[in-house]
């Protein structure tokens, strides 16, 4: 037997999942910390690194998640502000409260300040807010489906009149018509 061959799958899975001691921050624990970002139409906004009020950064970002998809289908204009609490940076859209930043979830390894993530988590929110305006703009989306409606209707026009000889006699019965109202 070689010195290795004494570590087993489950002392490794153990000592591996093992949570941190009290005197072992989550920053040092290394493996047993987890990430969970927060993404909203494919971007990623924050990522949650700690627990808050005893819930995991998972269930925090699936929360979160929800929270401003929600607050997005309400329309509105969308601005981003933060406030600072003792809990962390509160950023919220439209005056409601959509994402809470703790310390502890700040990417100390990378030098991260709780200023800096919570600037970049405003960079990216306003980022989402201002891609997907469009996608949440009824009348835009009916205009365009207008437009596009009235380019087809001009297309199989077009097409009729080149194709089919006989089209023509139809056009001009149709077109008297319009461009009298024109």
């Amino acid at each position: 037997r070689t010195p290795c061959s004494s570590v087993t799958p489950e002392y490794i899975a153990s000592n591996i999942s093992a949570a941190p001691s009290a005197s072992q921050p989550a920053e040092t624990a290394g493996v047993a910390a987890t990430e969970a970002p927060v993404v909203v139409f494919n971007r990623t906004v924050t990522v949650f690194r700690a627990p808050m009020f005893g819930i995991s950064p998972e269930s925090r970002a699936r929360r979160t998640t929800g929270i401003i998809d929600g607050l997005l289908s309400l329309g509105g204009p969308g601005v981003v502000t933060t406030q600072a609490e003792p809990q962390g940076n509160l950023l919220l859209i439209d005056g409601e409260l959509a994402v809470i930043i703790t310390a502890a979830d700040v990417d100390r390894i990378g030098g991260e300040t709780l200023e800096v993530s919570t600037q970049r988590a405003v960079a990216a929110l306003q980022l989402v807010i201002n891609e997907t305006r469009e996608s949440r703009d009824h009348a835009l989306l009916l205009r365009e489906l207008l437009n596009a409606a009235l380019g087809t209707a001009v297309l199989v026009g077009v097409v009729m009149l080149v194709l089919f000889p006989w089209a023509k006699d139809i056009y001009a019965i149709l077109a008297k018509p319009l461009l009298a109202v024109l």
